[in-house]
């Protein structure tokens, strides 16, 4: 519970008691030092209004007594990391609503206009939430705050190398090596994660985003453990939006599309080709590549001696009549079918040779998804 002072000071700067009315929106909040800065959706406004509320930073002296207080009396800092802005530090912290200045693009005359007002008290829920915003509004920030308290403790660095006696390299060769512990069950799959704290204001970070964050890697390390997956860190950011929305079961991509900044076509066929593929899936339908032309004019032939048709070539693609098979650069044929929805979908797994691709049955996973 942040103490009561700056939501006294909020009450007294925009003279209510409430953000008002809820037609009024905050959105792209951001906290630095100095300012606190976002844009309102109004619905009286044709365009998103631009609020910025200033506040004074404190000098070098004023945080190094904070930090002071911090370090003679622990109990503080363990308050602020569990999110409580304890008064001790508040009355320092919080500066007088004399020293506040706000601006806002509505171009209102009033001292201090509805949509300041909304900002202030949005602000004020920030500073619920983790009080280290109110460190970084002040000019400093968490890890800042931190370091300076272990370095007036004098507590080592966490990351330092760490050097113990150890024993003698010659005794150590002639001793007799203990056997080896049994390793434990693997569990049949990831625990549920302990109630998390919200993250810090400055993390980017929202509750639920970290909450699904630590369960992806509880269940990426059981895989690991049980030899059934890879760990995912060589993935780029795309492609591990769309392995963590396959994961998550979700079957429609609009959302993605918004993520990822693509058509919901493109997001769609995406995640459908992951779900069938992995990232080779994914891979083979998101890139195309000049293949050798001899494998391909082989591959047409013999899809055209098995069908009856005329296949056609380009780039790394034989196609015929409502098929694709697609040569990725690892020599594996990938097979594609149209969808009305969202165009050429992966079809089957990859395989060596293209007419096990084109006759393969289309695998359980290969999920059809609206693009709505």
């Amino acid at each position: 519970m942040t103490a009561e002072l700056f939501t006294r000071q909020v009450r007294e700067w925009t003279s209510s008691d409430g953000p008002g009315s809820a037609a009024r929106r905050v959105v792209d909040a951001e906290v630095s030092p100095g300012r606190f800065v976002c844009r309102i959706e109004d619905r009286t406004a044709a365009e998103p209004l631009h609020v910025d509320v200033g506040f004074p930073m404190l000098g070098d002296a004023d945080i190094s007594e904070l930090v002071s207080r911090i370090v003679d009396d622990p109990a503080l800092g363990a308050r602020l990391v569990t999110g409580q802005l304890p008064a001790e530090l508040a009355g320092r912290l919080v500066p007088p609503v004399g020293e506040w200045s706000g601006d806002c693009s509505c171009g209102e005359w009033v001292r201090v206009c509805q949509h300041q007002a909304a900002a202030a008290w949005h602000l004020n829920d920030l500073i619920e939430a983790d009080p280290f915003a109110l460190f970084i509004l002040r000019g400093s920030s968490r890890a800042d705050v931190e370091g300076s308290v272990r370095e007036l403790r004098g507590d080592e660095d966490p990351t330092a190398e760490r050097h113990d006696g150890g024993v003698d390299a010659s005794q150590a060769l002639m001793r007799t090596p203990a056997p080896l512990p049994r390793p434990a069950p693997l569990p049949w799959q990831a625990g549920s994660p302990p109630a998390l704290p919200h993250p810090p204001i400055d993390s980017g970070l929202s509750a639920p985003a970290l909450a699904a964050l630590v369960d992806d890697a509880a269940a990426r390390a059981v895989a690991l453990l049980a030899d059934d997956g890879g760990s995912a860190l060589d993935l780029d950011l795309e492609e591990d939006v769309i392995r963590r929305a396959a994961a998550s079961g979700e079957t429609d991509s609009e959302l993605l599309a918004q993520q990822l900044g693509w058509r919901v076509e493109a997001a769609g066929a995406a995640l459908a080709a992951w779900r069938v593929g992995g990232r080779a899936g994914l891979r083979a339908a998101r890139f195309y590549w000049e293949a050798p032309r001899h494998e391909l004019d082989e591959a047409a032939l013999a899809v055209s001696a098995r069908r009856g048709v005329r296949a056609r070539v380009s780039r790394n693609v034989v196609s015929g009549a409502g098929f694709q098979l697609r040569l990725d650069r690892d020599q594996r044929w990938w097979r594609f079918a149209p969808d009305d929805d969202l165009g050429w979908v992966l079809d089957s797994e990859g395989f060596d040779d293209p007419i096990d691709a084109l006759e393969a049955p289309p695998p359980a996973s290969a999920d059809r998804l609206s693009p709505r």
